[in-house]
């Protein structure tokens, strides 16, 4: 246990799960209104919409761009997000 006189908060998460954040592995946030589906388009959500209040920190885009696409991926769902946005 923590001694709770060293933190600079402490947070009564008594019946509460506490979990270091999530990361989920497959998502598709290349949001927009051109291209296909999931690049650049309708289909493609905006990371912070979704994730913090879920508990999820990180994120995996694993080919909503490709390597033509990416510096518009990068500015529009990177860049701008609280959340971290990883492309593989």
């Amino acid at each position: 246990m923590i001694d709770s006189k060293l933190a600079d908060q402490v947070v009564n998460a008594k019946g509460l799960y506490v979990t270091p954040g999530l990361i989920d592995l497959h998502v598709h946030y290349f949001w927009g209104t051109n291209g296909s589906a999931y690049m650049n388009g309708p289909n493609g959500l905006q990371p912070d919409g979704f994730t913090l209040r879920s508990g999820v920190t990180t994120v995996v885009d694993a080919g909503s761009s490709g390597w033509r696409s990416f510096p518009t991926f990068k500015k529009q769902s990177i860049d701008g997000a609280e959340t971290r946005v990883l492309r593989c």
